[in-house]
């Protein structure tokens, strides 16, 4: 008899559909229907440009912990290169902001991320520059799609390099002020908003060990999408629905820019102490590094899908949303950073190897690659196949200790 051995292994993220509360849901659904893209990119685009959006003053905050918190949030999607539709996401997000606030869309800036000074400089104070006198950016509203965010952490790593603190103080809704001796910019009262698109091989390589653990890591929500169906011919849009969530939008983000504080109701409240210990309590070693800023994340979250809903005030359902998602995220962190990444050319050799010889054991998989390879780049391999139902593990009785082999396709259980 063949016994399957159980592993816990990072498996594909599930949204639950508490988190498309609202008019951020009914925005999803309805451009669902004519895109590839993955829901959770939308809905993340979508999220993140209404945050922007609402940052004029007196721009909205949320109390957390005792102090008032920015409702800032910076997003970033990873997932294959081009077939994971991040791009397309993207423009479908943009695709309902251009109807309702077609001038705020036109303001938008792309742009590669290089240096912290770069980043204050386009939303500078008014000064002198050059001996000069500059006029400064009026609107500190920033939003910023970075669709090569691992090449932006490559160049953040560089020696002398700002990029990493001046961003971290931005998502703090802190001033900016580069101390540098060549760079007298200022920047008060910015409101910044990154949305990162990335590879999961990139991110693993790029994100430096440090920037997971100093605070950079975390102050982004991680998101792990992909294509959501195959559409070669997408249905043309019902323009009657997409115009009345557009006003829908646009009045959102009307009512948001009136607001100073956002608070919480009474049955809010009780929600948030409940799961307020398991938010701070947090998760060891680099995973949870990156989720280190649950509270805020969350509470910033809950407090946008209540703008959204025209309130002031956060509701056991907004916040019920806000933990879907981040649950979601959490999800995400553990498949993106805790099963490694797998060199493609390397799994189909080793499935080659599996489906030729029947069976392999550990070692023999060692010698598939001239054992040169190591324990974890193995496991990671085998974890991916298995994960993909390409390859699965038995326990094999011999006349000594029992030993783990490893043979092709899905696993299956033989009755007795």
């Amino acid at each position: 008899m063949e016994s399957v051995e159980s592993s816990v292994l990072p498996v594909w993220p599930k949204l639950n559909d508490l988190a498309l509360h609202g008019l951020a849901g009914d925005i999803v659904r309805e451009l669902d229907l004519y895109t590839e893209a993955d829901r959770v990119a939308v809905l993340a685009h979508t999220l993140a440009q209404y945050a922007c959006y609402t940052g004029s003053p007196p721009r909205p905050s949320v109390e957390l912990g005792g102090m008032m918190s920015p409702l800032l949030i910076n997003p970033v999607l990873v997932g294959p290169t081009a077939k994971g539709r991040k791009g397309t996401a993207a423009k479908e997000s943009e695709s309902i902001f251009e109807r309702a606030c077609p001038s705020w869309s036109k303001r938008q800036l792309r742009g590669s991320l290089s240096t912290g000074e770069g980043l204050v400089y386009a939303v500078r104070d008014p000064g002198m520059i050059d001996g000069e006198p500059d006029e400064g950016v009026t609107d500190k509203r920033l939003y910023l799609v970075q669709p090569e965010f691992g090449i932006m952490l490559k160049v953040m790593g560089r020696e002398g390099n700002s990029l990493s603190g001046t961003i971290r103080d931005a998502w703090d809704g802190n001033d900016l002020a580069p101390l540098t001796k060549n760079c007298r910019v200022r920047a008060t009262n910015p409101h910044i908003i990154i949305v990162g698109h990335v590879t999961q091989e990139e991110i693993v390589k790029e994100l430096k060990a440090i920037e997971q653990c100093n605070g950079f890591g975390n102050r982004f929500v991680w998101l792990a999408v992909r294509r959501s169906k195959l559409l070669p011919f997408p249905p043309p849009r019902d323009e009657a629905r997409m115009d009345i969530l557009a006003a829908r939008l646009r009045e959102a983000g009307c009512f948001a820019q009136n607001v100073r504080s956002v608070t919480w109701s009474e049955e809010g409240k009780k929600a948030w102490i409940e799961v307020y210990p398991s938010l701070s309590e947090g998760e060891p070693g680099s995973v949870g590094a990156l989720l280190g800023r649950a509270e805020a994340q969350v509470g910033r979250l809950a407090a946008l899908y209540a703008l959204l809903d025209l309130s002031a005030v956060i509701d056991a359902p907004h916040l019920q949303a806000a933990l879907s998602l981040w649950e979601y995220s959490r999800q995400s962190v553990q498949w993106i950073f805790g099963n490694g990444v797998v060199n493609e050319a390397m799994e189909n050799k080793l499935l080659r190897k599996l489906v030729h010889q029947g069976k392999l054991t550990d070692s023999e998989i060692h010698t598939v690659f001239g054992r040169n390879q190591s324990t974890d780049v193995l496991n990671a391999l085998k974890r991916s196949l298995k994960a993909q139902k390409l390859a699965h593990d038995v326990t094999e009785q011999t006349e000594g200790r029992p030993r783990q082999v490893w043979k092709p396709g899905p696993a299956r259980r033989i009755a007795e």
